[in-house]
């Protein structure tokens, strides 16, 4: 992915599925089940198009096997992308984790080593949708310790009611931004009432 941003191809849309959420995309005309997906996307008058969908593909051959979509096909992927359509089809908890891009899937990996989970990649990998299936807690204690080891922000975004009322569903603030914030909440709410603890508790 990171590799395809930094082509002068204008890459307009770099994502990665691992196999079970591609699976879970109902992309049978890509005759790869069970097999990971990263998708490109190329904007560009038709003029042009060719040119640079023929060069990225030879810059990114060494990567495995390069297949082009048409119109259609690029539609319906990037339509059941913006839909989240694989998190949509598959039950448990989910996390929304932004990081460096190089640094994704070494996050991804570490949570991985503790919990069942399958991830997908957006922003060239900046961008992490993570499906936990297995842990009770949403894993919430190997997603914070992670995301404090190597950086970025976690916000948990699907989860039963029981466990969301029991974590904080946001990332924690340094204390510094939590006594400015408390700050800003008392002058405007003194008295407390406007959605207290919603989104961090005593505020």
């Amino acid at each position: 992915l990171c590799a395809a941003m930094g082509t002068p191809f204008e890459v307009s849309g770099a994502v990665h599925l691992d196999g079970e959420l591609a699976d879970a995309m109902d992309l049978v005309w890509l005759g790869n089940a069970g097999a990971s997906v990263t998708a490109l996307r190329i904007e560009a008058r038709s003029s042009s198009l060719d040119y640079r969908s023929r060069r990225l593909a030879e810059v990114l051959a060494a990567f495995g096997k390069v297949r082009m979509l048409d119109h259609d096909k690029s539609g319906h992927f990037w339509t059941a992308w913006q839909e989240l359509k694989f998190l949509r089809e598959l039950g448990g908890a989910v996390w929304r984790i932004s990081t460096m891009p190089r640094t994704g899937p070494k996050l991804v990996s570490a949570i991985a080593r503790n919990v069942d989970c399958h991830a997908a990649y957006d922003w060239a990998g900046g961008l992490i949708w993570l499906l936990v299936t297995s842990a009770r807690d949403a894993a919430v204690s190997d997603v914070r310790r992670t995301i404090a080891e190597s950086g970025g922000h976690a916000t948990l975004v699907r989860a039963d009611p029981a466990i969301r009322a029991k974590v904080d569903v946001f990332q924690p603030l340094d204390p510094g931004i939590t006594k400015l914030n408390a700050g800003i909440k008392q002058a405007y709410d003194p008295d407390g009432i406007l959605n207290p603890g919603r989104m961090y508790a005593g505020m």
